[in-house]
């Protein structure tokens, strides 16, 4: 089981590093601002491996940009910080894999309750998140 570590606002701990197999970067929170310290808290042990995601307002993140803009934005963050993987919602998939360098692999993903439709083309894996009820109010 791997265990991911998301960055986003607040930088993380070297302790919360050190048992993280994947650091997901959420650029739309900030993340890039903590690269740095993640790297230095990591310098003791192996350096991270990166994921990046760009989520937007639609599916619960703070982008409100073009899905253009987001795959730019993601293939240039995969480019600065060697990221393994770039988590791209099914509207950002086709213009990511028009700009995303080699090496690179998508996971194509989805947040809310609608119906799942994400591409299959150029994805390496996919994750469909759905809300949870806390149970009666």
């Amino acid at each position: 089981m791997s265990r991911v570590l998301v960055v986003g606002a607040v930088a993380p701990s070297g302790r919360a590093l050190a048992l993280a197999d994947l650091v997901e970067l959420r650029l739309d929170l900030g993340a890039l601002a903590h690269v740095a310290a993640v790297r230095a808290a990591a310098a003791s042990g192996a350096a991270p491996r990166f994921l990046v995601t760009l989520r937007s307002v639609r599916e619960g993140g703070a982008f409100a940009g073009s899905p253009t803009d987001a795959a730019a934005r993601l293939a240039a963050a995969a480019e600065a910080v060697d990221a393994a993987w770039v988590d791209a919602e099914h509207d950002v998939v086709t213009p990511l894999r028009a700009c995303l360098g080699p090496g690179r692999a998508i996971l194509a993903s989805q947040h809310g309750d609608g119906p799942v439709a994400l591409p299959r083309d150029g994805v390496a894996a996919w994750k469909v998140a759905r809300p949870v009820a806390d149970g009666p109010a």
